[in-house]
């Protein structure tokens, strides 16, 4: 781990840090800390990005306004700290390996791009709280939902590998004498080619998302809106078996108060304007819960200091995959609890969305080259009855009209 620092008395306008002139001897670097170190555009090395073992790279508090474009070539990195930097307007592409990101005040960032792959990730957290131009110079297209987007597309790409996969497995052992079978195949491999540009048998992982922004309201597409910090959410009745089913994206709002509309409720008088004290910590919690006694599915905290939040609204979004936290199990029902803690700080409402595969292909038509969605739902529909058969023992038929299900039982030679 190499840490750099801010050298004591220098001006603004200083190099406080210098790299060496070769960056030879830090090539098996993992960790990277160099914030406050008064860094500007011309003292970031372009050859940075050839630290390929880098896990964590902090840059807090310097006064760089761009990041090398190559910083997707850090195929390893996993963290990147970027608070405090008020200069800073974009972030380039980042790698797919990336997993958390914190950009705390980084007040005049404006553009961040996405990674377009996860399947490294075990998790993603984008923390963007107090970037206000980023939601600004986002208005056309929330700058969440575009997050999600991004990722949806990539969960969705996995789900359906998986599928085809399994598909393929099975059907070459079927031979040649069903035509129906071979038909299918050869969809398949063409469905391949327009999704997959480059395939890796690897097994994949499948994170969850996770976004913390500033100054935003929940998007439309959270179809449902309560105004209630703990919500119950139905599940449909064959959701457990149901191959479209991605996930649950779920996010709260809350709204942080000034000082001039805090009134405390407690030991003071009622009215009376209370003080919040420099330091002071605000706390969020999140928990999901199964119908089956109560059950913990998921839970995440978060604590911010008082000079991370401003006066303003805040929404934190998850994206929960099926197949990580409710594959294999028979609920009926999930319930969400949202809270917070500090004085000024308040629930306004949560949003809520089921995730299905056709309506992945619809935020994301333009990736597709012209993929037909009503044809994606037929065969993403008959590779679910596929995998349906195939857990339950059954014989599988598929005939050209696209008719399919199962048949017969195992017993069957």
């Amino acid at each position: 781990m190499l840490v750099g620092c801010l050298l004591p008395g220098q001006k603004p306008k200083s190099l406080g840090f210098t790299f060496p002139p070769s960056l030879s001897g830090l090539l098996s670097l993992k960790e990277l800390n160099l914030s406050d170190c008064n860094l500007f555009d011309e003292s970031l090395p372009s050859d940075l990005v050839r630290i390929s073992t880098l896990k964590k790279l902090n840059l807090s508090r310097n006064h760089f306004i761009t990041l090398p474009n190559g910083i997707s070539q850090l195929s390893q990195l996993q963290s990147l700290e970027l608070e405090y930097c008020k200069k800073l307007e974009g972030v380039p592409e980042l790698p797919s390996s990336i997993e958390d990101l914190r950009t705390f005040n980084c007040w005049s960032l404006k553009a961040l791009s996405t990674p377009l792959d996860v399947s490294v990730a075990k998790h993603r957290e984008f923390m963007l709280n107090n970037c206000f131009e980023l939601v600004r110079n986002n208005e056309e297209q929330h700058v969440t939902l575009r997050i999600l987007k991004t990722h949806l597309l990539s969960m969705m790409r996995q789900r359906l590998l998986s599928l085809f996969f399994n598909f393929l497995k099975w059907a070459e052992f079927q031979g040649d004498e069903n035509s129906g079978v071979k038909m299918l195949t050869d969809y398949i491999k063409k469905m391949m080619d327009v999704l997959y540009k480059e395939l890796n048998g690897a097994e994949p992982n499948i994170p969850d998302l996770i976004i913390f922004v500033s100054g935003t309201d929940i998007p439309e597409w959270f179809i449902h809106q309560p105004e209630f910090a703990s919500v119950t959410i139905n599940l449909p009745p064959d959701w457990s078996s149901n191959g479209m089913l991605m996930g649950l994206a779920i996010c709260g709002l809350f709204e942080v108060q000034d000082e001039e509309s805090i009134t405390c409720t407690g030991y003071s008088p009622p009215g009376v304007k209370q003080f919040v004290p420099a330091g002071h910590s605000y706390k969020f919690s999140f928990n999901l819960l199964s119908d089956v006694r109560g059950h913990t599915i998921t839970s995440k905290y978060l604590t911010f200091k008082r000079e991370d939040l401003a006066f303003s609204d805040h929404m934190w979004m998850f994206y929960l995959p099926f197949d990580k936290y409710l594959h294999k199990n028979n609920w009926q029902y999930v319930q969400a609890h949202f809270k917070c803690e500090g004085p000024g700080i308040s629930f306004k409402r949560c949003g809520l969305r089921m995730v299905f595969m056709p309506e992945v292909v619809e935020l994301n038509q333009e990736m597709y080259g012209g993929l037909n969605v009503s044809d994606f739902e037929n065969m993403a529909t008959i590779l679910s009855k596929f995998v349906t058969s195939a857990v339950s023992g059954l014989k599988f038929n598929y005939t050209p009209d696209g008719q399919a299900g199962p048949s017969g039982t195992s017993s069957e030679t």
